[in-house]
C-alpha cells in the first residue's frame, strides 16, 4: 500500500517532493522533503549528487549547459549521458519538484515544476519542454484540487513507457500547462513562487549557481561571487531615489552649519574659559572685605572672652574683698564694744615706804604732772587694745592721750586730792 503523500505545515511555499523517471541509473524515484528539508547520504558514487544537479536549480533555470547543471561545471558531462549512459539508443525521462503551503482558509495548495528530457543515440542536441501544475483559483476547475504526481497523474503508462510530451500536455490539461520555451516556463515560475521580474530572476539563478560549486572556500571567486550577489539584489524604489537626492543635495549645507556650530562652540568654550579667570577674581575681591570683617569678629569676639575673664576674675576678687571688710567690720564693732565695756578706772593704793618711794621716787606728783619721773603713768593713756602704755614725760600734753576724756581727768585729780598718790590704770 502506498503511504499518503507529505502534506504544507506553513503557510510559505515549501518544498514536499523531487522526483526522477529514467533519468540517471533511476527509473521512477522519489525523494520526499521533511519540514522543507531533505538530506542525502550514501557512498560515493551512487548519484547523490547528480539527484540534486538535475533537480535543482535545474527546474528554476530550465538551461542545458553543463556549466549550469553540473556542480562543478565541467563542460564534458553533457545532459545526453544523463539520459543515454551509453548504453541507450533513445530514452525519455522526467525530472520534476512539488511544493505546498497552507492557503488562509486552512486547505493547502500545491504547485509542481518539471522537465521533459528526451534524446537519441548519435545526436548531441536534447529535446527538452517544461510543465507547471498548480491549483490556481482562477480556474474552473480549481475547487477540485491540484493534480499530484503519484496520485492523479502518472509519468509513465502501465506498460512503463514515459509519456511524450503530447501525451503529457493531455494528461495535464484544465489544471496546468505545458511550455515549449525555457524563457516562458521561467516566467511563469517567477510568477507563482517569487515575484521579482526577469532581471532579478536571472539574477537570483546566478547566484544559486555560483553558491551551489563544491568547495567553495577553497577557490572562491569573489569577482563572480559578488557580481552574483549585487544583480540579486531588489532594484532601489525610486522613492527612496529620490530621498536619497534631496539628502545629498543638503548635504553640503548641512557641512557648513556643522561648521558654524564647530566655531561657535570653540568660541563659547573660550569665552568661558576668560569668564571663569574674571569671575574669581572678582570673587576674591569681594570676599576680601568679608574675609576681613571676619578676621575682625574673630578679634573681638577673642577680646570679649577676655574680658569677661578678666571681669569674673575681679568679680571674684570684689567678693573676696567684701567678705575681708564685712569681717574687719565685725572686729571693729566688737572692739568697740569692749572698750566701751573696759572704761571704768580702778584706784590701787601703793605701799608707803621704803619700798614704795624706791619704786616710784617721784610719786607724790600727780600722774598729770608734767614733772614726773619716767617711771609715772598718766592717767587715761591707753593703746589701741585696751592696754596701758607709758605716756612720755618731756612736759607735752597730747591731746588726745586720755583714755576715758576730761570726766575721768578730773575723777583722778579729786581721788588724789582727797587720798594721797596712788597709781591708777586704765582696762
Amino acid at each position: 500500500m502506498r503511504p499518503a503523500l507529505p502534506e504544507p505545515l506553513r503557510e510559505r511555499w515549501q518544498p514536499l517532493r523531487i522526483g526522477l523517471v529514467e533519468l540517471f541509473h533511476y527509473d521512477s524515484e522519489e525523494f520526499w522533503f521533511h519540514d522543507g528539508h531533505l538530506l542525502l547520504r550514501g557512498n560515493n558514487g551512487t548519484g547523490k549528487s547528480k539527484v540534486l544537479s538535475l533537480t535543482l536549480p535545474f527546474l528554476f533555470d530550465a538551461q542545458l549547459r553543463s556549466s549550469r547543471i553540473e556542480p562543478d561545471g565541467d563542460s564534458g558531462k553533457k545532459m545526453s549521458w544523463n539520459l543515454l549512459l551509453d548504453s541507450y539508443p533513445r530514452r525519455t525521462g522526467y525530472t520534476w519538484i512539488e511544493f505546498g503551503r497552507l492557503a488562509a482558509d486552512g486547505h493547502p495548495r500545491y504547485l509542481t515544476l518539471g522537465a521533459g528530457l528526451s534524446t537519441v543515440a548519435g545526436r548531441a542536441q536534447v529535446e527538452s519542454w517544461f510543465f507547471v501544475i498548480d491549483d490556481a483559483a482562477d480556474r474552473v476547475d480549481a475547487a477540485n484540487g491540484a493534480m499530484r504526481i503519484g496520485r492523479d497523474l502518472w509519468l509513465v503508462n502501465d506498460q512503463r513507457v514515459v509519456l511524450a510530451r503530447e501525451r503529457l500536455r493531455e494528461a495535464i490539461e484544465g489544471r496546468g500547462q505545458v511550455y515549449d520555451s525555457a524563457a516562458a516556463y521561467r516566467r511563469a515560475v517567477d510568477e507563482r513562487l517569487f515575484h521579482l521580474g526577469a532581471r532579478r530572476y536571472d539574477a537570483l539563478m546566478d547566484t544559486l549557481i555560483q553558491l551551489r560549486q563544491p568547495q567553495l572556500s577553497r577557490k572562491p571567486d569573489e569577482a563572480g561571487l559578488s557580481h552574483a550577489l549585487t544583480e540579486a539584489l531588489p532594484p532601489m524604489p525610486q522613492e527612496l531615489l529620490t530621498d536619497v537626492a534631496e539628502a545629498l543635495d543638503r548635504l553640503e549645507e548641512d557641512r557648513r552649519q556643522l561648521d558654524e556650530i564647530r566655531e561657535l562652540a570653540q568660541a563659547v568654550e573660550r569665552f568661558d574659559r576668560r569668564y571663569r579667570v574674571y569671575a574669581g577674581t572678582l570673587s576674591r575681591r569681594q570676599a576680601r572685605e568679608l574675609r576681613q570683617a571676619q578676621t575682625d569678629f574673630d578679634n573681638a569676639s577673642q577680646e570679649r572672652n577676655r574680658a569677661h575673664a578678666s571681669l569674673q576674675t575681679a568679680q571674684a576678687a570684689q567678693a573676696q574683698a567684701q567678705a575681708a571688710h564685712d569681717d574687719a567690720e565685725r572686729a571693729l564693732a566688737a572692739q568697740r564694744s569692749r572698750q566701751k565695756r573696759c572704761s571704768p578706772i580702778r584706784r590701787c593704793r601703793m605701799p608707803t615706804g621704803s619700798r614704795a618711794r624706791s619704786a616710784t621716787p617721784n610719786a607724790a606728783a600727780p600722774p598729770w604732772s608734767t614733772s614726773a619721773g619716767p617711771a609715772t603713768m598718766r592717767a587715761g593713756a591707753c593703746n589701741a587694745s585696751g592696754r596701758r602704755r607709758a605716756m612720755p614725760t618731756s612736759g607735752r600734753r597730747e591731746p588726745n592721750a586720755s583714755c576715758s576724756g576730761n570726766a575721768a581727768t578730773a575723777r583722778a585729780r579729786r581721788t588724789w586730792r582727797a587720798s594721797g598718790p596712788i597709781s591708777t590704770r586704765t582696762c
